[in-house]
């Protein structure tokens, strides 16, 4: 490296050139070749002094005990993508569609009651599956046996925000423990206001004597308390199998590191998003989680080390669906066939009296599932030529976000509205008769144009 009166000036990978810049410079600038040092060093000399703070498109400023370092990395991608992180750089059409997607989020997911346990056998499955392909089925039987107490302890600490033991190093490693829509502290901002809000409520009303509002201040007090709690019962469903393998991971000897992205990547790594996985999250509900889980799936059992236990337990999903059709289907009264392809594509039913128990089937490996399901059915009935058409399908529904695209079992051109931002599919879907499902909202047949919109219904409604 070539110094100045003690500055670096520049760098060069052999003597000669080093040389050659400081003849070129004294000569140039009439400067005294004494003036100029030359050091041989042993490290890399990629980085040369400079006057100017501007970073290169391949440089980032990391602070290390206070002091700014300049990195380089030289690979162009992941320089694209390192110097993307955090940035959002949407404008006013991508913020109010981030700002309904967000609210619709939580709206299905962490303030749905019914998603507690559906979220919880999904996941539960999922992690279990990616595991076995990534570590084994030895150590995602270990993850199995954490899973009750860190359940308990991530209940513990979403009621008290109290970070102990494996969360508070989960936390630490960079694990998330909040729900995929929100981060813990913005979490606990928003909930601080809501008690507070409904707590002032309550008492000003009281000294005014207004009754009325005070009791209606209260009973929204009570439903607050009440969706809190079932956000809570969601975020611990939500992270239980991640605390569980990263417990797993740690016990069996590995890195903290090692565990921590086993763990977040186990199932959904909502910290991923890409270069535009702000923006499409902006425009189409879910698309991010989407494509993560596919990509978790995918690593699992194409590039897992344990990849073939990973096929294995995939048989299994799609055999038990063949199994679980070919039993239930071709009954005397039919019952089975007469349950909505919606709810026979997400869960496996199983007869219990006059109803049926659902168990739901997780995103992504709910292909397989269909897989075994569809051959069932078509063998039963006797309609190959459908059979391609719903594997298509579930194709479609189980690895990209565009699901509802395909549903409803068959070709249709208003399906495809669904490919469409979500802001825009929530008006355009009902004006064209289509339901959240894909499916028509009422009945749509050609030879019933005479009856009013009000009398086309269907049996069930």
């Amino acid at each position: 490296q070539v110094t100045f009166h003690g500055s670096i000036v520049d760098a060069f990978h052999n003597l000669a050139d080093a040389q050659k810049f400081v003849r070129e410079e004294a000569q140039k600038y009439g400067r005294m070749k004494s003036d100029f040092g030359i050091d041989k060093v042993q490290a890399d000399p990629a980085v040369a002094y400079m006057a100017s703070p501007m970073l290169a498109d391949n440089e980032v400023n990391v602070y290390v005990a206070g002091h700014a370092v300049r990195v380089q990395i030289n690979d162009e991608l992941l320089a694209r993508a390192y110097g993307n992180m955090g940035v959002e750089a949407m404008n006013t059409i991508l913020k109010a569609g981030r700002a309904l997607n967000t609210f619709l989020s939580k709206v299905y997911t962490g303030y749905n009651p019914e998603f507690i346990l559906t979220n919880i056998v999904r996941d539960f499955t999922t992690g279990l599956i990616n595991v076995s392909g990534e570590e084994g089925a030895a150590f995602a039987g270990k993850a199995m046996i954490n899973y009750p107490s860190m359940f308990w302890e991530l209940l513990k600490y979403a009621k008290n925000g109290n970070a102990t033991g494996w969360i508070a190093d989960y936390r630490a490693d960079g694990g998330n423990t909040g729900a995929a829509y929100l981060s813990d502290l913005e979490r606990l901002g928003k909930e601080i206001q809501t008690e507070y809000a409904t707590y002032k409520g309550v008492t000003a009303n009281l000294k005014e004597g207004q009754y009325v509002s005070a009791a209606r201040a209260a009973g929204r007090s009570v439903f607050n308390k009440t969706l809190i709690w079932v956000e809570h019962l969601n975020q611990a469903g939500e992270n239980a199998m991640r605390l569980a393998i990263y417990k797993a991971a740690i016990e069996s000897g590995q890195s903290r590191n090692k565990a921590s992205s086993l763990a977040k990547n186990s199932t959904v790594n909502f910290n991923r998003r890409g270069e535009l996985g702000q923006q499409a999250n902006a425009l189409w509900l879910f698309f991010n989680a989407g494509v993560q889980g596919t990509a978790a799936l995918a690593h699992a059992n194409f590039k897992g080390a344990h990849k073939r236990q990973a096929w294995a337990l995939t048989t299994a999903m799609a055999t038990l669906g063949y199994i679980a059709a070919s039993a239930l289907g071709g009954g005397d009264d039919d019952e089975y066939d007469k349950l909505s392809d919606y709810t026979k594509t997400r869960n496996l039913v199983i007869k219990a009296g006059d109803g049926w128990i659902k168990i739901p089937v997780p995103y992504g490996y709910g292909f397989f599932w269909n897989l075994g399901r569809t051959m069932a059915d078509a063998a039963r009935k006797d309609q190959w030529g459908k059979a391609p058409w719903h594997l298509a399908s579930s194709f479609v529904e189980e690895f990209t976000p565009f699901g509802a695209a395909v549903a409803g079992g068959k070709p249709d051109s208003k399906q495809l509205l669904y490919a469409l931002p979500t802001a825009v599919t929530l008006v355009a879907a009902p004006l064209a008769n289509r339901s959240g499902m894909g499916g028509p909202i009422m009945p749509d047949s050609p030879f019933d144009r005479s009856k009013p919109d009000r009398e086309r219904l269907w049996r069930s409604t």
